[in-house]
């Protein structure tokens, strides 16, 4: 049983894995494909994904302690057979993820320039943080839900949602930012399809 769990945990670390690096490929190439030069390329994936993107986890510490909290908590309920307060449980932590997301959201919305000033001493990240903050409601309730299933003992349901997921998510960057007008920004795109 520790086995068959832990096999689609470590293939979904993997996938993760995987997409990330051929993510980083895949935007470059369709960057250059529309005209920009593979520097342009390569900046535009650093100011994004080495620089904005990074800051979308700060908040997801917070959710990381309650779900690491929460987890072995409601596993054990399950087991016990208290499906109610399982059900209550669950609710809390979405409820709580959606909270942190909208905060955030509206924090980075609003504080834009500050953030990437304060955190890079750059002013040209504002868009970019404006855009990625929209996103944290969902991909916080999305990474709450994938921990979820782990706790129920869904490790196999947990890795085929992964698996459509990172397929939307590498889809999506191959569709979006092969088009000039949105460019880079089809990153938020792809993972907003993807997270949906």
């Amino acid at each position: 049983k520790l086995v068959k769990g832990a096999v689609p945990l470590c293939l979904t670390n993997c996938l993760l894995d995987f997409t990330n690096a051929l993510s980083s490929i895949l935007v470059k190439s369709r960057l250059m494909h529309i005209g920009y030069s593979y520097y342009e390329s390569i900046g535009f994936l650093g100011k994004y994904k080495g620089l904005v993107f990074p800051i979308m986890y700060y908040p997801m510490i917070i959710i990381g302690s309650i779900t690491s909290v929460i987890i072995p908590r409601m596993s054990t309920i399950i087991s016990l057979g208290n499906e109610a307060y399982a059900k209550l449980l669950i609710k809390k932590v979405l409820y709580i993820s959606l909270l942190i997301g909208i905060i955030t959201m509206i924090l980075y919305c609003t504080f834009a320039e500050e953030i990437g000033f304060f955190l890079y001493k750059r002013t040209d990240l504002n868009y970019m943080i404006k855009l990625t903050g929209l996103l944290a409601p969902l991909l916080y309730t999305s990474s709450s839900s994938s921990s979820i299933l782990i706790s129920m003992g869904k490790e196999q349901i947990s890795f085929r949602n992964s698996f459509l997921q990172q397929g939307t998510l590498l889809i999506g960057l191959f569709i979006f930012t092969s088009i000039p007008a949105i460019n880079i920004y089809g990153y938020v795109l792809a993972l907003f399809l993807s997270n949906a």
